[in-house]
C-alpha cells in the first residue's frame, strides 16, 4: 500500500525495525502538525488517563485519526488485566473505557467530527468487541 508508519509509545516496545519516536513529554507527541494522514490508535487509550490530551495531539499531527478501542464488558476487562500482568507488569492499567454514547459526548467536547463504524470479531474466540471511528478536527473540511 506504500504506506510510510512511524510509531510512538512511553516505552518501546518494538519487535521490528520500524521507524519509532519515544513520547517524552506527557501525553504531547513527538510529531510536527500534520505531518500525517492518518493517526491510529489501537486498543491504547483504556490505558491512559487522559484521552482528551492524546485525541486532541493525534487531531494536531493528523488529518484523520482511527480509533479502535474496546467495548467496556467484564470479559474485556478481566482479560486485559491478566494479559497485561505477563505482557508489562509496570503498565498502568486504568481500564479508562467509555461506552459507545459517552464516546460521541467526549468527541463532541473535544471538537472532533466523528464517524463510527461497528466492527465484526474475528472469531467467536477473540474475547473483545470493538468501537471503531473516524475522527477529525471539527470544521477541517478534509
Amino acid at each position: 500500500f506504500k504506506c510510510h508508519i512511524t510509531g510512538t509509545d512511553i516505552l518501546d516496545y518494538r519487535r521490528r525495525d520500524t521507524p519509532f519516536r519515544l513520547m517524552t513529554v506527557g501525553a504531547k507527541l513527538p510529531f510536527g502538525n500534520d505531518e500525517f494522514d492518518i493517526c491510529m490508535f489501537n486498543d491504547a487509550l483504556h490505558h491512559c488517563r487522559d484521552h482528551g490530551a492524546l485525541l486532541t495531539e493525534a487531531a494536531r499531527v493528523g488529518r484523520n485519526v482511527l480509533l479502535f478501542e474496546m467495548e467496556p464488558t467484564i470479559t474485556a476487562k478481566v482479560v486485559e488485566v491478566l494479559v497485561n500482568q505477563i505482557h508489562n507488569p509496570r503498565m498502568d492499567i486504568p481500564f479508562n473505557i467509555k461506552t459507545l454514547d459517552q464516546w460521541r459526548g467526549y468527541f463532541k467536547r473535544l471538537n472532533l467530527d466523528f464517524e463510527y463504524r461497528k466492527i465484526k470479531k474475528p472469531s467467536f474466540l477473540y474475547p473483545f468487541r470493538n468501537f471503531c471511528f473516524n475522527l477529525k478536527r471539527t470544521g477541517s473540511g478534509k
